[in-house]
């Protein structure tokens, strides 16, 4: 039980001291209390970028839009989609583009790829939350035996058929959607599990 006399103050309060402070240090928030292990998941990036130390407080950083940043795009190319984008400076713009998947302002990636490809199939790659510098190239999924793996996806085929495959490359696993994928159907929300198996 706690007991709290107000008219019994102790000490002094400064009354600037306010509100609830919370800073994303060495992915803190994304990649750390945020359980989703995908970097970039939304394709909605919009990063701090230091531009100057002789200027102070906000002229000091700028902000930068890159809404594919931590993605790989293997035999295909990508676009970045939604009905409202971010300008090089972070400002709202609104392009002309299908409806997104999931809200309003959410975004997609466009996929574009040659059927059948010469080079094989089209992959996208995300490395996680790996801290970038030196490990900039490195995986980060930490993927644990006899643990189940949520995935969720959002997908809309734009011509013919798709098939699609989830899997974490390192250790082998893959899941395939529960069958192809059809543009004569609008967004499709999928869900998949991975499963490590022990060694």
């Amino acid at each position: 039980m706690v007991r709290i006399s107000v008219g019994s103050p102790t000490h002094h309060t400064s009354g600037r001291l306010y509100g609830v402070f919370f800073e994303d240090i060495n992915h803190g928030a994304d990649g750390g209390l945020n359980a989703n292990m995908v970097n970039n998941y939304s394709f909605d990036g919009v990063y701090l970028d230091h531009h100057t130390w002789r200027m102070a407080g906000a002229e000091r950083w700028r902000t930068q839009a890159d809404s594919l940043r931590f993605w790989d795009f293997i035999n295909c190319s990508a676009a970045s989609l939604g009905s409202e984008i971010r300008g090089i400076h972070g400002q709202r713009v609104t392009p002309a583009c299908p409806a997104p998947p999931i809200h309003a302002h959410s975004r997609y990636a466009r996929i574009t790829s040659d059927v059948p490809s010469e080079t094989g199939p089209a992959y996208l790659e995300n490395l996680g939350y790996n801290g970038g510098g030196d490990n900039g190239g490195e995986p980060a999924f930490s993927i644990v035996a006899d643990h189940t793996y949520s995935v969720s996806l959002a997908v809309r085929p734009v011509h013919g058929r798709a098939k699609l495959s989830v899997g974490v490359v390192d250790i082998g696993t893959v899941c395939r959607s529960p069958a192809p994928l059809d543009c004569r159907i609008s967004w499709t929300q999928i869900r998949l599990t991975i499963r490590k198996r022990p060694v």
